[in-house]
């Protein structure tokens, strides 16, 4: 949800594709798998971009 409020305030349409993953992690039966998929997905993306700033 920060993540959602963060980005929200920049892109509407960022905003939108981060609503239709919670509604999918919230409505499908194996949501938990989904989120735990995604958090790690995003872990990785913020450690390659902070990576790619550095240099």
């Amino acid at each position: 949800m920060l993540l959602m409020f963060a980005i929200g305030g920049i892109n509407l349409v960022w905003m939108l594709a981060l609503g239709a993953i919670m509604a999918v992690e919230r409505l499908s039966q194996r949501g938990e798998g989904v989120a735990q998929f995604l958090g790690v997905v995003i872990i990785i993306a913020s450690v390659l971009l902070v990576l790619a700033y550095a240099r």
